[in-house]
């Protein structure tokens, strides 16, 4: 959604909403002719003396259409999950043996939920590889730079290089990306520090939940059962996925 409104403005300032001032501005941030049309569409209904753009409106537009994004894919993934649909969940929703681009578009634009069931994905990574030669690191990690630091020293072990020394530029892996340091950024070397015009309502973030948990069961089993991590504490969310009646 960001992305749509903004377009290249996304990746150099945290609200990026608040910098679309102007059809010109559009037109100069824009990544593709649909990008652009949305963009055009918001900017008619939404802006305010043709001088910005109406937060309320903003906030409308943005859970109208998660809504009706993630109705549409919940859809979807009832079909696949019927009898000789498909053997696997990636077949039945397009995104096998798609080139780079393509599978970007569709899993940004329209694959929220199957982006995130991450058992999914690490199981195709299985099939490939052995556990050993995987490491699993939770995102959360690598957000706060002093989590970062010893995450890092992590990742270079474990890929044989070296995790202190004139070889580790520190500057570079601890620099904030451009959409973490605008107004309003709490400046985390994270990218994703970037202010939200609204978040999904209650009803919606239950749905959501009540689809993903299952899939975070089956992650949690399958990190423990092939010892990508020592316990289901080494990330919290997986632990409280894993009690009890909570799905």
């Amino acid at each position: 959604w960001q992305v749509e409104i903004c377009g290249k403005l996304t990746w150099s300032r945290t609200d990026c909403y608040n910098g679309v001032t102007s059809m010109r501005v559009i037109n100069e941030n824009n990544v593709a002719p649909k990008q652009r049309a949305a963009a055009v569409k918001v900017w008619n209904e939404c802006s305010v003396d043709k001088k910005g753009l109406d937060h309320d409106c903003l906030r409308r537009d943005f859970v109208d259409k998660l809504s009706a994004a993630i109705s549409d894919e919940e859809r979807r993934l009832g079909e696949c999950a019927k009898p000789g649909a498909f053997e696997e969940l990636g077949s039945c929703l397009g995104v096998q043996g798609l080139e780079q681009a393509k599978l970007y578009a569709l899993m940004e634009g329209a694959l929220f939920l199957y982006r995130s069931m991450y058992s999914e994905h690490l199981a195709k990574w299985l099939k490939v590889y052995p556990a050993e030669q995987l490491l699993v690191i939770p995102s959360e990690r690598l957000k706060e730079a002093g989590d970062m630091k010893d995450t890092m020293g992590r990742f270079a072990r474990f890929m044989g290089l070296s995790d202190s020394g004139a070889e580790v530029h520190n500057d570079l892996i601890f620099k904030s990306s451009p959409a973490a340091k605008g107004v309003g950024s709490d400046g985390h070397v994270h990218e994703n520090g970037r202010t939200y015009i609204a978040e999904a309502p209650a009803d919606l973030a239950e749905k959501i939940h009540k689809i993903l948990c299952p899939k975070n069961q089956e992650l949690a089993q399958l990190l423990l059962d092939k010892k990508l991590i020592a316990e289901v504490g080494d990330m919290p969310w997986l632990a409280t996925a894993l009690k009890r009646d909570i799905c």
